[in-house]
């Protein structure tokens, strides 16, 4: 199984109570917060980066930065700019 969308469990369920979020947009939440873990380990990754459809790399990064959280024994890392952006890039 992919992971992508509703559990076994859930399928044909309507989930879209209120009619904010679409059923992509909560497969796609439901992948990045449960699913693709067990996906990616069963594949063999040992590490993920994920970037969002409105996310930028402005500089250089002169590291591996695998390498790096790997020597620090860190399980999670992040670069940001803390901002929302109102502009339209697409």
């Amino acid at each position: 199984a992919s992971g992508w969308g509703p559990p076994a469990s859930q399928r044909g369920v309507s989930l879209v109570r209120d009619g904010r979020w679409s059923k992509g947009y909560l497969s796609m939440i439901r992948w990045y917060a449960v699913t693709c873990w067990d996906v990616l380990h069963r594949l063999g990754y040992a590490w993920a980066m994920r970037f969002d459809d409105d996310s930028f790399v402005l500089s250089p990064v002169p590291y591996n930065i695998f390498d790096r959280m790997r020597a620090i024994g860190a399980d999670y890392g992040f670069r940001t700019i803390a901002r929302e952006c109102d502009r339209n890039f697409g």
